[in-house]
């Protein structure tokens, strides 16, 4: 039996994918393997129809425990077609982890481009943001986990979806506390292969939300804000047990 019963169509939803990657230096060891899964997912998903565009960050930190955040914008809001391939050269890991600010500052400049839409009489988008990281946020200094996840609520509650990519650590708890379901959250192996499947699945739930929007089913992404798997009839991966056993 199909998990959604929810069948209403409307006007193709344009989407904006937003990706936030932990650049810290623990990342070191899996520089390679993310540039090659950002790639691949790239690849998979200039294939797909549909409007869609694509923001990626990347953050590390300077100093402890008062950072200065090194926050890059590799992708603004760039159609899907026109994003060039990623590279190590531009994806360089150092430094900490200030995981809350950087999510916050992704979130603001996506709530700053909704109102130029809206300002400029262009259609809403659907918002899914992707969070990557493998290990626990250390250095940021505005946000907390509680006023972070206000901010997620706040979006959650215009539409937006938040997923948590956990790399070789049991990312449920901290995804939690910080604001993003731990229905959505999914913790794989830290290793080449674990960094691949967490690009491949991810690439997946993509494909089926943009699905979703280029039928103009709205309510079926309001409803993947809370469970992006069950909303887009899709099995949720199963967690790393050798990272969530540890």
């Amino acid at each position: 039996m199909s998990k959604t019963t929810t069948t209403e169509e409307g006007p193709e939803i344009p989407v904006h994918v937003i990706h936030i990657i932990d650049r810290s230096g623990s990342m070191s060891g899996r520089r390679r393997a993310v540039v090659d899964g950002m790639n691949s997912f790239l690849t998979e998903q200039k294939a797909k129809p549909g409007k869609c565009r694509i923001t990626i960050v990347s953050f590390d930190s300077d100093g402890y425990p008062a950072a200065t955040i090194n926050y890059r914008v590799h992708q603004d809001a760039v159609k899907l077609a026109n994003v060039p391939a990623f590279t190590v050269e531009e994806y360089v890991p150092s430094g900490g982890t200030p995981l809350f600010d950087s999510e916050a500052r992704a979130i603001h400049a996506g709530i700053a481009r909704e109102r130029s839409r809206a300002a400029a009489g262009k259609p809403e988008e659907a918002v899914i943001v992707v969070s990557w990281t493998d290990g626990m946020e250390n250095t940021s200094t505005e946000y907390t986990a509680d006023t972070l996840a206000s901010l997620k609520k706040e979006r959650e509650e215009a539409g937006w979806t938040f997923i948590q990519q956990g790399l070789g650590f049991d990312a449920r708890e901290q995804a939690a506390a910080s604001g993003t379901h731990v229905t959505n959250t999914v913790s794989y192996g830290g290793g080449e292969e674990g960094v691949a499947m967490a690009f491949a699945g991810t690439s997946a739930v993509i494909s089926n939300y943009r699905g979703a929007a280029s039928k103009g089913r709205r309510s079926v992404l309001r409803s993947a804000s809370t469970d992006v798997y069950t909303a887009l009839d899709m099995d949720k991966p199963a967690d790393d047990e050798a990272v969530v056993s540890k």
